[in-house]
């Protein structure tokens, strides 16, 4: 009998017990298994029938959603010096309708070259923030990570590697909890008030090579010849920001990536040192645990996470497959939030100043360079990428505070998932064609009454989350090969 992921946060394992659920799950969604949400594995499609049905429970209850979103952690100026600033936040916060803003924190650690106390990304960062606020009427969620303190609490004197730096022979977390408090009095000062605060972005990441970005080795537990320590760091800044009014909640460990035991060996260590209760939820990113170019193969770690998330939220806070495929990047979505279950899924980032000639953009939105507008290839200095699309399918018609409910197809060529309103009145469901093949959709809503509906489909090489009018007859939804389509349903 398989064991489903969705079922595992119930369970209380420990040890060496843990240890074997993972494995097990491990191999079990290796082998091709999915997790139905009654808690059952898919059947093996066998022939596949055209026409496929959807059924929806809307009393059957999963994870709440603190929503979807992108970074704006570098190249911040290409966006808040932009001439079309404004129309550009339209098109990113409502328009895309993503409800968290993920920045990096700059203050005092500027990139900027010899100079950390430059404030060129601190305020940029916040006239990104007043954009989106100005265009949305509310401020966005934002989480808030640190790619490095700065080198002058380190153990070298540059940004890119190293850890925290010792006194007394104890490593300087109290400098470490104090450097972060000033910089929230900062940021809020300026307009910026985070709701997650990671403390450290990647903490596992070793700069080499052509890796070479800002970062700082913190490891699950201190050794004094080697690296600081998670729990110790976290405390600190957990003191540090203790009378903070609102105190943002402390998401991690942002690990790379979930393959093997890395989320696991940093829980652990919090357990044993008495600080999980720290964390307010997990976090990490994707960078390891799969290929981005088979979503299928992040759910065996995705669901050894789900099995560890010892009663806490789970966030993919940050992922930029390459090569980004628009396709991949919305069943990695699917699979994220109904293998794993997670209450935030963040893609890596919203926008970047992409060569426009590239045909693998970082960003969701590539922006052409704001000082030279005479050298724009585009009429309006950005150009929209397909995996903006992509993202808009869940963040568009999903809102923080919705839950997701029991979406089952009887075919799983079909992936969908469902999410319920608060009042209990609006409902969407995201569909996904895996197949080379179209297929109807029929949805059967179950108890949920509604009267109107609404279908946006994206396929081929032209539609793309385009409006299509309510559900035919039989409530189905004609979906090409490899479509997406997100229904929603209402009063």
């Amino acid at each position: 009998m398989g064991i489903c992921s969705r079922s595992l946060p119930a369970l209380v394992v420990a040890g060496a017990a843990r240890a074997r659920l993972r494995l097990s799950l491990a191999l079990a969604l290796s082998l091709g298994a999915s997790c139905g949400p009654s808690g059952t594995m898919d059947p093996d499609p066998g022939v596949i029938p055209e026409r496929v049905s959807v059924s929806l429970d809307s009393e059957t209850r999963y994870q709440t959603m603190q929503g979807f979103g992108a970074s704006v952690a570098f190249e911040i100026s290409f966006l808040s010096n932009h001439p079309n600033r404004d129309e550009l936040y339209q098109l990113l916060f409502p328009d895309l309708g993503i409800q968290i803003l993920r920045v990096a924190n700059w203050y005092r650690n500027s990139q900027a070259p010899g100079n950390p106390e430059d404030l060129s990304d601190f305020n940029g960062t916040a006239a990104v923030v007043a954009g989106a606020r100005a265009a949305l009427g509310h401020d966005p969620a934002i989480l808030m990570s640190s790619w490095s303190p700065p080198p002058s609490i380190k153990n070298i004197t540059s940004f890119v590697g190293g850890t925290l730096g010792q006194a007394g022979g104890a490593y300087r977390y109290g400098d470490f909890g104090a450097w972060w408090r000033s910089a929230l009095d900062a940021y809020a000062a300026a307009g910026v008030v985070p709701t997650f605060v990671s403390i450290q972005n990647e903490p596992d990441f070793v700069p080499t090579g052509r890796s070479t970005w800002s970062a700082c080795r913190i490891d699950p537990n201190e050794d004094l010849a080697r690296n600081a320590g998670y729990g110790p760091a976290l405390q600190a800044v957990a003191a540090a920001t203790a009378d903070l009014v609102p105190r943002p909640l402390l998401i991690g460990p942002e690990v790379s990536g979930i393959a093997g035991t890395m989320v696991s060996s940093y829980l652990d260590a919090l357990a044993a040192q008495g600080l999980l209760d720290q964390l307010g939820g997990i976090a990490h990113h994707l960078y390891n645990g799969g290929n981005a170019s088979l979503p299928a193969s992040f759910t065996g770690g995705m669901a050894a996470v789900a099995g560890d998330a010892r009663g806490k939220p789970l966030f993919q806070t940050e992922f930029g497959p390459s090569p980004v495929d628009m396709f991949n990047v919305a069943w990695l979505i699917q699979n994220a939030v109904t293998v794993e279950g997670v209450s935030a899924y963040l893609h890596w980032d919203l926008i970047w100043g992409d060569n426009l000639a590239s045909t693998n953009p970082q960003g969701l939105v590539s922006l052409e360079n704001p000082t030279s507008p005479a050298r724009w290839q585009t009429s309006r200095g950005y150009r929209i990428n397909d995996a903006y699309y992509a993202v808009r399918h869940f963040a568009k018609w999903i809102d923080a505070g919705w839950q997701r409910v029991a979406a089952t197809p009887d075919s799983s060529v079909i992936r969908a998932s469902a999410f319920v309103a608060p009042d209990g009145n609006s409902l969407t469901v995201v569909l996904i064609n895996t197949d080379t093949n179209p297929h109807t959709v029929a949805l059967d809503p179950g108890a949920f009454a509604f009267a109107s509906s609404a279908i946006y489909r994206t396929s081929g090489t032209d539609e793309r989350t385009a409006a299509l009018g309510p559900l035919a007859e039989g409530h189905t939804v004609a979906m090409p090969a490899r479509a997406l389509a997100t229904v929603t349903l209402g009063p």
